[in-house]
């Protein structure tokens, strides 16, 4: 029997339990990704957003598309599936959606190659990702992170905006002084 396929994370909610945790990973095959609730896949979806996320790699598997060449399902992110719109709020706050497109966003990177990496990656710094309090997947485009200790101590997006620019003026004032 075939599975649901739907478009976007809000619609997976119905095919799911929401409170308890999915692992979700691409489907080669399928061009898509697959969304696993214990020991079933519940649904297909071409965007998943997850909370209170778990990066997970087994190294058996990994092992075996290493020795094998072969690709197989090893790899997977662990959360609980959250529209999309709720996370994109909590990670850009007011942003607009031009300011997002320009690159002003909050989101980081995140990548995986079975055959370079043995877990995976965070883009702009190279270290490893074990946990994100975000993640957001799009197929087609790169998995997107954010983790909360990105914003310091600020326990709001107000309160993180407000100690960033204090940091530019700093920054700036700095400048001055130096040049």
């Amino acid at each position: 029997m075939s599975k649901p396929r739907v478009e976007k994370s809000r619609e997976i909610l119905e095919y799911i339990i929401p409170t308890k945790k999915v692992r979700v990973y691409r489907n080669l095959h399928k061009k898509t990704y697959s969304v696993k609730q214990g020991s079933l896949v519940r649904c297909h979806a071409d965007q998943v957003t997850l909370r209170d996320c778990q990066f997970i790699v087994s190294k058996a598997g990994q092992r075996r598309v290493r020795d094998e060449r072969r690709k197989n399902v090893h790899a997977f992110i662990e959360g609980y599936v959250v529209d999309t719109s709720e996370a994109d709020k909590i990670v850009d706050g007011t942003l607009s959606d031009k300011e997002v497109m320009d690159g002003q966003t909050r989101w980081g990177k995140a990548y995986y190659n079975p055959y370079t990496c043995d877990t995976f990656i965070n883009e702009h710094d190279g270290s490893p990702i074990e946990q994100s309090d975000y993640v957001d997947m799009h197929i087609g485009m790169p998995v997107m992170t954010f983790t909360n200790s990105e914003w310091g101590n600020a326990q709001s997006w107000e309160e993180w905006e407000a100690q960033w620019m204090q940091f530019v003026e700093e920054q700036k004032s700095m400048e001055k002084s130096n040049g």
